[in-house]
């Protein structure tokens, strides 16, 4: 009675049947499988990409709005501090140290120069500039991140990208333009 089983299944002792080809008595039958699972798997894990896609797109485009209105701005335009975190940038990236002029400036912090600095020793100055104001509208649009993955620990997934979306509107985004702290303070 096994040898016949196995005879069915595999098709052997039949003329014309294929190892691939299956009897009907033998396909099982679930009531439960009608073969949209995969479509609906599919979408689940499309869902599931959804937010971190707008959460992206919040951070991309409050970059580029931030970047955009820097771009109304003169350097230095708050003296002397943009002037003193640009040149202490510019000697971490050049000599290791935070320097200002060849002198020790022991009392700045290493985050911002480490930012701004490095556009402006690699690149020329216009072109520096820019690039440290593109990085700080980034580093800044950046805390829609934490502000998203807290607000989803208490809230649902719509209540935190609009509560990112709500921290990226906040006034203190219009320091990005500036070679500064602020930036990386919030």
């Amino acid at each position: 009675r096994c040898q016949a089983r196995s005879r069915v299944r595999t098709g052997h002792g039949r003329k014309g049947a294929s190892l691939f080809t299956r009897s009907s008595r033998n396909v099982r039958k679930d009531a439960g499988v009608t073969g949209s699972e995969t479509v609906t798997r599919g979408r689940a894990a499309w869902a599931g990409r959804l937010p971190g896609l707008a959460l992206a797109g919040l951070v991309l485009l409050s970059t580029a709005v931030r970047f955009a209105v820097a771009q109304s701005f003169t350097t230095p335009w708050i003296a002397p501090d943009e002037m003193v975190y640009g040149m202490i940038g510019e000697s971490l990236w050049s000599s290791g140290t935070l320097g200002l002029r060849e002198l020790p400036s022991p009392y700045y912090s290493v985050l911002t120069p480490a930012l701004v600095g490095a556009p402006l020793a690699w690149l020329e100055l216009e072109s520096g500039i820019q690039w440290a104001r593109l990085l700080q509208s980034l580093a800044m649009a950046l805390v829609a991140l934490p502000v998203f993955l807290w607000t989803r620990r208490i809230a649902t997934t719509g209540w935190a990208l609009g509560a990112s979306g709500l921290v990226l509107l906040a006034p203190a985004f219009h320091y990005t333009g500036f070679l500064m702290t602020e930036p990386l303070t919030l």
